[in-house]
């Protein structure tokens, strides 16, 4: 680790203070040093003659010593410090370069896998000879990628980000070995003061005098500007991106490395050596997942900020959408970032609309930035409900006609065009898409919207700045082009909405997926209300989804149907035979509806929805 952990004979001096007799002490000992020491065989045998000198120790408890030694390294636990702390209890004085270890309650998976050079990154001299070369490309990439994750980490995080700056490292910590050698120094040392003051707010001074004390003489102001660098990241989850490409590259350039240190053990005949360097590869790739507990020491913590986050409206901006929709905003608190939201209806009932008219609210409203994938209709299509939807006006041309003899159609025109010119910026150059700056449209090519499209399109939109709401209208008619044509239908769609679901992870922006439902006169029930089984040829995508909203008629005619009972039909063209409702059938965030919503819809497809 990049911090000392205590010599094998300071740790049996630690354990020297510890009473061998109580058998919690002595299995949690074998348990810390097994994580901490990374299972190394003279720090068993240090805490075995300690356990050993007392008496009554049988064979049972030599093979829950071994048990507990070697399967700690697999998950997270107390480290070395809770050892410290018992020993200074009985009269134990901890010397001056353990103090920084006392506060320490729990250690990683592998904490100390940073101290077996085998199994890390190696630096690269770079010369005027080789600074060409893959490697030297590979390693300037590597050092590029981790100065913007310490940077954002050290200098540009918010003050409130503690909570989250410990789990980003918590969770990355057996992968800083994939970090070039002295950011790597840095990472551990940042993990390490994070942990001994989990509800600290960080601060930069603070952190450097916690490495001057703890003797870490190589991280000093003058030193970490040489390390960090001009910075791109915004937020945790664009670190996370940047940390997960860092891995990647690093990973190819190690196993370069690896492959260069085979041969020269083959070339001088070290078979020995040999071995050790198979076994040390072969262990490296064992801790690359950035799988880890959670301490139970943090919950009350997260809890604070869980529950601030909720009732702060600005935080809460942070974690959902506003939909436009105050009434089923009570039950979802919204669209939630980094997932997806399926607002599922049959056909002809107006899904596009309302992705459209939610979109537009988003917008209007919130100056949110939106892409809107359409697979079936035109970008001038959607445009066009765009412009019905802006002005609360019907499109048909019986009544387009009429606007355009009274006169009303130019005011139209203008206030559709003060719309654009209040939220449009430069246009977008991409070639599959067509709109605003804050709204984009793509529309469908030749052989249909496929899932590359999408990605591409995300990436490219996420250079000039965050994205916030991503509509995909809908998602039973996206192409995947991930799968082979073997695949079946059924997959091909889960595949679809997992992909998206992760799309709307990396780059902390909700989706709101629009969906087909099955045929309605497939229900064999009097109930018109769809359930989450109804989901038209995968009902399983409902599973990753953090919400699931449902639109339906509710299949009773009633006298005076008008727009304001029962809404308009999907071309907007004529009212409902019947009314629709909305219901919420998935809530993993808020809760369902107890029953349905009532949906009203103006004559230019504006949603309302009432109890």
């Amino acid at each position: 680790m990049s911090r000392d952990l205590p010599t094998l004979d300071e740790l049996a001096r630690i354990l020297s203070y510890l009473p061998n007799s109580d058998r919690d002490t002595w299995f949690s000992a074998f348990c810390i040093v097994g994580r901490e020491y990374n299972c190394d065989e003279g720090a068993f045998e240090v805490v075995r003659q300690w356990a050993a000198s007392f008496p009554n120790r049988t064979a049972a408890d030599a093979v829950k010593e071994r048990y507990e030694f070697e399967s700690s390294s697999r998950r997270v636990g107390p480290g070395i410090g809770a050892l410290i702390v018992k020993a200074k209890r009985n009269g134990y004085e901890v010397p001056k370069k353990l103090h920084f270890l006392e506060s320490e309650v729990f250690a990683p998976a592998a904490a100390s896998i940073a101290n077996n050079a085998a199994i890390m990154l190696r630096e690269v001299p770079v010369t005027k000879d080789n600074a060409a070369s893959p490697d030297a490309v590979m390693y300037r990439q590597v050092q590029e990628l981790g100065a913007q994750v310490l940077k954002y980490w050290l200098l540009e995080a918010p003050k409130e980000a503690s909570g989250e700056r410990l789990v980003f490292l918590a969770e990355n910590y057996k992968r800083f070995r994939f970090l070039c050698p002295r950011q790597r120094v840095v990472a551990g040392a940042l993990y390490d003061y994070c942990a001994a003051h989990p509800d600290d707010p960080f601060v930069y001074t603070d952190f450097l005098s916690w490495c001057k004390i703890s003797g870490l003489d190589s991280i000093t102001e003058e030193r970490l500007s040489s390390i960090v660098a001009a910075n791109t990241i915004h937020n945790s989850a664009t670190a996370l991106k940047a940390m997960d490409e860092l891995c990647e590259k690093s990973w190819m350039l190690f196993v370069c490395q690896q492959a260069d240190l085979f041969r020269l053990n083959l070339q001088d005949g070290n078979l020995e050596a040999m071995r050790q360097a198979r076994t040390a590869f072969i262990k490296s790739s064992e801790p690359v997942s950035t799988l880890e507990n959670i301490p139970l020491s943090t919950a009350p913590r997260r809890v604070r900020n869980s529950i601030a986050d909720l009732i702060d409206p600005t935080a809460k901006l942070k974690l959902f959408i506003p939909s436009g929709y105050p009434e089923l905003d009570k039950f979802t608190y919204g669209y939630r970032r980094g997932e997806v939201t399926i607002f599922a209806a049959h056909s002809g009932v107006g899904k596009t609309w309302f992705g459209i008219d939610t979109a537009y609210r988003g917008v209007k409203d919130h100056h949110l930035r939106v892409l809107f994938f359409t697979t079936e209709m035109s970008a001038d299509a959607i445009n066009l409900r765009l412009f019905a939807v802006a002005n609360n006006c019907k499109i048909d041309p019986e009544s387009l006609s009429k606007a355009n003899t009274d006169g009303s159609l130019t005011q139209m025109h203008q206030n559709f065009s003060q719309f654009v010119k209040a939220h449009s910026g430069a246009e977008c150059s991409n070639t599959i898409s067509f709109g605003l700056d804050e709204l984009q449209v793509y529309e469908a090519q030749k052989g249909g919207l496929t899932l590359s499209n999408i990605k591409e399109a995300m990436a490219v939109a996420a250079q000039t700045g965050p994205i916030d709401l991503v509509v995909v209208d809908y998602l039973q008619n996206v192409v995947n082009d991930n799968l082979p044509r073997t695949a079946s239908r059924y997959d091909r769609v889960l595949d679809v909405m997992t992909t998206l679901d992760k799309l709307s992870a990396e780059y902390n922006c909700a989706t709101l997926a629009l969906a087909q439902l099955n045929n309605p006169n497939r229900k064999q029930t009097t109930d018109p209300k769809p359930n989450l089984y109804d989901i038209a040829e995968c009902t399983y995508v409902v599973q990753p989804a953090a919400a699931v909203i449902m639109m339906y008629r509710d299949g009773q005619q009633k006298e005076g149907n008008n727009q304001a009972n029962g809404g308009w039909s999907a071309d907007n063209s004529a009212p409902l035979e019947v009314p629709l409702k909305v219901a919420v059938t998935k809530s993993r965030y808020g809760s369902l509806t107890d029953k349905p919503l009532r949906t009203k819809r103006s004559a230019g497809s504006r949603f309302d929805f009432f109890e």
